[in-house]
């Protein structure tokens, strides 16, 4: 256990894997490939990690923005439908 925690306190000093882990808790992934992901971090060079950061925000930016749309397509249709009540 105290291997784990070991590695766990290491990993966690580095602030790049900590947003890493941020961002792959909000992307949207699914559970086995969000923490296929976490797996490969350790693994990876400072390059790697940061071209994953840079990746994993575009991808969060791209679905916030498209749930944003959806979110107000429905705020509209539910305007037209009372308007038209």
């Amino acid at each position: 256990m105290s291997d784990t925690l070991s590695f766990l306190k290491k990993f966690f000093q580095d602030d790049l894997n900590e947003l890493l882990v941020n961002l792959l808790m909000r992307a949207p992934l699914r559970s086995e490939e969000r923490f296929g992901w976490m797996k490969l971090i350790p693994l990876m060079n400072p390059e790697e990690k940061t071209a994953l950061k840079a990746n994993l925000e575009k991808e969060i930016a791209h679905f916030e923005a498209r749930e944003e749309r959806v979110a107000n397509a429905m705020a509209n249709t539910d305007t037209e439908v009372v308007e038209h009540q």
